[in-house]
């Protein structure tokens, strides 16, 4: 499991599953990080200073597909989800020359969602819990 974190608050998670693993455990984690933004977005909405704060986000790797998610909250009180980006990772020498895009990719959607949360300055804290 991977966490995001900002000043103790998590504003992000991320699950990470190799390959051939069976696609009812993958369902269940696709979930749980739909359930940990959840939980997230509740707790930013104690230190909140802004609705543009109202989001958590979400990483999957399956293998070689990689997927970026974000829950929104809405001010009437909606929750939207939606994955933002749903690509598979470079495997043979031909398709790895775009491997820079792929990881330019990740950077920006990290940058893009602790640059609300953070202040000036400071870096974002990512921590990696193995379970």
């Amino acid at each position: 499991m991977i966490i995001i974190t900002e000043d103790g608050t998590e504003i992000g998670t991320g699950e990470i599953k190799p390959f051939k693993t069976c696609e009812q455990l993958i369902e269940i984690d696709r979930s749980r990080i739909v359930e940990s933004c959840k939980r997230q977005l509740h707790q930013r909405l104690i230190n909140a200073r802004s609705t543009k704060e109202l989001s958590t986000y979400g990483i999957f790797i399956n293998g070689k597909q990689i997927q970026l998610s974000v829950l929104r909250l809405s001010p009437e009180g909606e929750y939207t989800y939606y994955i933002v980006y749903d690509r598979f990772l470079p495997t043979t020498r031909e398709i790895y020359a775009f491997m820079n895009q792929y990881l330019m990719v990740i950077g920006l959607f990290f940058i893009s969602c602790t640059r609300i949360f953070c202040v000036r300055g400071r870096e974002p804290n990512v921590t990696s819990l193995f379970t």
